[in-house]
């Protein structure tokens, strides 16, 4: 018999959409669902973990031109609503997080 994988989701979704904004920005929100994954290959004892989703949020803005480079930026919140969910061996669900960063293009 076929044992899966430990620590890897049997099914993982990302779906979104793109809301142009008119200030030159890009409003994305997106969903992200994690299937079922477990802590060990031992059917006897291992654990299930997973099946939740998570509501993301990411502004990105268009690139602006200035001399030969482009210029751009975003921000992104990750598991907006701070759900928790249980991780093999205690380790901790980071909860909400956030990035931030540019983009140069020459």
């Amino acid at each position: 018999a076929s044992t899966a994988i430990p620590f890897v989701p049997d099914t993982m979704l990302n779906a979104g959409l793109t809301v142009p904004l008119r200030s030159g920005w890009q409003l994305m929100p997106y969903g992200q669902w994690v299937g079922r994954y477990w802590d060990s290959t031992a059917q006897s004892s291992r654990k299930a973990y997973g099946h939740y989703a998570l509501a993301n949020l990411r502004l990105q803005s268009d690139p602006v031109r200035q001399g030969g480079a482009a210029f751009g930026g975003f921000v992104e919140v990750n598991n907006l609503f701070d759900r928790r969910h249980p991780m093999p061996f205690d380790f901790r669900d980071p909860g909400t997080s956030a990035l931030a960063g540019v983009t140069v293009t020459f």
